[in-house]
């Protein structure tokens, strides 16, 4: 019986994920409506859940809150492979006119 190595198991030798901070410093929405931010990987039409959602009472805000916490920076954490361009999308807004 034939063994796989770990590494042929795991998909090759593609480097393992990294972590990417995201804070969103500054927000220009309604007031009174959350706003979410995903991210997405590039030529892809699906993006991934959202990173972070900040507070509908933070429209027009500079540094605003996380939904439910009105003490917590609007910030979360994405996971990306290196060297693989990514984008946002912000409620219904792309970073990339083409995903």
């Amino acid at each position: 019986m034939a063994r796989k190595s770990r590494q042929s198991v795991l998909g090759g030798s593609r480097p393992p994920p990294i972590a990417s901070g995201v804070r969103d410093i500054a927000s220009w929405h309604v007031q009174g409506k959350s706003v979410a931010l995903a991210w997405y990987g590039q030529g892809s039409a699906a993006p991934h859940p959202a990173v972070l959602a900040t507070s509908a009472n933070d429209g027009q805000t500079l540094l605003p809150h996380l939904v439910g916490d009105p003490t917590a920076p609007a910030g979360g954490e994405l996971l990306t492979r290196p060297a693989k361009p990514f984008g946002f999308k912000i409620d219904y807004e792309w970073s990339d006119d083409a995903p």
